[in-house]
């Protein structure tokens, strides 16, 4: 064991002196046979242990091939992975030391379609999920997500030597990326059109019931989505608009009901790329245009703001905000607006790193609101507190717009350090596996619908209604919260209110009266006036 060890260190030694590996076979080393280096002229020493080679007999031949240069490269995709993944102890990135292994191995030589080695894919899935700090086993699972799919490896193989709950999650995973051959054959092949929606529906159907087995198997399965978008420009455009068109309808409101804000913004992006080309590089080049006119006015705000706030009794973070290329543009259509004219494309946000209780938290905020009023005339009607009136999803923030000058008005966002984690990963900021009500709620909705639907179609409509598609959340005079559709007016929710505070009386929509065909926005607050 110490010579191993001994050997583990060399290898080290020998890997810090590459900063770019040249390609492989370009030089020759001097070894008696491959996956074996020699100790003090004395005794071979295998390159890979054989604790892992042992338990991994499809792979076999492949370990037989290692050289020095393929230890270089996995200790290379180790050290680039320690970093991000800091916050795991020793013992958890061993494992994933070894899961990097047993992927490279089970990758050995394949290919992405520019010609990246394929165990970089995996290893961007790690890199994307260590931001979320989420657990070693889904780290590991992500690793190995395309080796049952891709591979030789086996279940049994992936169970031996990391455990059933990794192997599961890497099961569910190949589970969710497949279509079962007997339901390919019965996919109607008249009609290409028919041929996708049939397929969307079906994929649908074994993604959710995926889920329902782990929830961790969404996370690696939308992280995947995630990055082979960011690489979809390789592909054929038949096959981007494709994929792009499957992440619009799935893989985004998925994203968002469950709080990937983050990857789920870039998402819609990336989909809007291939969806709409036009109006993705007018929206990207407007925006562009709006970050380079304002770069100095915001340059000169944050030095304003870092010098009116030097007193606060806490620290704090001061940075430019852009929004996103597919908001913009759908704000821009709703309004019937240019881009250049919204207000909130480019904002300052302000966010304050404390550990105070959220009374005291809240009270810092408000405090640093005043002074930047003080400093900057808001524009009427721009105040949001979302602070005590979160939205939907669990956003809070203070949000309002001043003028800078008579000429540039500018949204200033006040949160903590908490608010903004909870803004940027929605449910994933506080990463947990435990079973909850809500997801409880769902993997028993899910599991109920699949036993009494047969149809993929009629699973796929209602999955997409009942919990992909957003609802409405609006406040009655009675103290209830109605939870309405999407779209509802007035009318529609009319017979829910009670008859006795209606009758005769103004319908008043966050204090202004407004007509019957008025549509109902998360957040609006109804209450009636008696007619004079």
């Amino acid at each position: 064991m110490r010579k191993y060890l001994f050997f583990l260190l060399l290898q080290s030694s020998i890997c810090l002196q590459y900063t770019q590996f040249p390609p492989k076979n370009s030089h020759k080393i001097n070894l008696p046979s491959n996956n074996y280096a020699l100790e003090n002229n004395l005794r071979l020493v295998p390159l890979i242990s054989p604790v892992i080679t042992k338990n991994l007999p499809s792979l076999s031949h492949i370990s037989e091939q290692i050289d020095i240069y393929d230890i270089c490269t996995i200790e290379s995709l180790y050290r680039s992975l320690i970093k991000p993944l800091k916050y795991l102890s020793i013992t958890e990135l061993e494992s994933v030391r070894i899961a990097i292994i047993v992927a490279y191995l089970a990758h050995y030589e394949q290919k992405r379609p520019h010609g990246e080695m394929f165990i970089m894919h995996p290893i961007s899935l790690a890199t994307i999920l260590a931001d979320l700090k989420v657990d070693s086993s889904t780290i590991i699972s992500a690793l190995l997500h395309d080796t049952l799919h891709k591979t030789l490896l086996t279940s049994h193989e992936i169970e031996n030597l990391f455990g059933l709950s990794i192997c599961r999650i890497v099961q569910g995973v190949t589970k969710a990326s497949n279509l079962s051959n007997s339901n390919i054959e019965q996919i109607p092949s008249q009609e290409e059109i028919i041929n996708t929606k049939t397929m969307r529906n079906e994929y649908l159907r074994h993604l959710m019931l995926s889920i329902t087995k782990d929830w961790r198997i969404l996370y690696i399965k939308l992280t995947d989505r995630l990055h082979n978008m960011r690489t979809l420009e390789h592909l054929p455009i038949e096959k981007q608009t494709k994929i792009a068109t499957e992440t619009f309808e799935i893989y985004v409101p998925l994203a968002k009901r469950v709080g990937f804000w983050k990857y789920g913004s870039e998402l819609e992006d990336l989909t809007f790329k291939y969806i709409n080309p036009n109006a993705y590089n007018q929206s990207f080049h407007a925006i562009h245009n709006m970050r380079i006119f304002q770069k100095n006015y915001v340059e000169e705000i944050k030095t304003i703001l870092h010098s009116q706030l030097a007193d606060i009794d806490t620290d704090f973070s001061i940075e430019g905000r852009t929004k996103s290329i597919f908001s913009s543009w759908k704000k821009s259509e709703k309004y019937n607006s240019n881009i250049q004219d919204l207000l909130d494309i480019v904002a300052i946000r302000i966010v304050i790193n404390t550990n105070k209780d959220e009374q005291i938290a809240t009270n810092l905020c408000f405090s640093i609101l005043s002074k930047v009023h003080q400093l900057w005339k808001p524009l009427p009607k721009t105040f949001k507190d979302y602070i005590n009136s979160p939205k939907e999803n669990g956003y809070q923030s203070l949000h309002t717009t001043v003028f800078f000058d008579e000429d540039f008005p500018i949204e200033i966002q006040i949160k903590t350090r908490k608010m903004h984690r909870v803004a940027t990963f929605g449910s994933a900021s506080h990463w947990s596996y435990k079973s909850d009500r809500k997801s409880e709620s769902w993997n028993k909705y899910i599991k109920e619908l699949d036993s009494e639907i047969y149809s993929n179609k009629e699973f796929a409509q209602i999955i997409r209604q009942k919990l992909l598609d957003s609802r409405v959340f609006v406040f009655a005079p009675n103290g209830n919260i109605l939870n309405i559709k999407k779209g509802d007016t007035i009318h529609d929710i009319y017979d829910s209110l009670p008859f006795c505070i209606k009758e005769g009386r103004n319908i008043l929509v966050n204090f202004e009266k407004k007509p019957h065909t008025y549509i109902l926005n998360n957040g609006d607050i109804i209450d009636f006036q008696d007619n004079c």
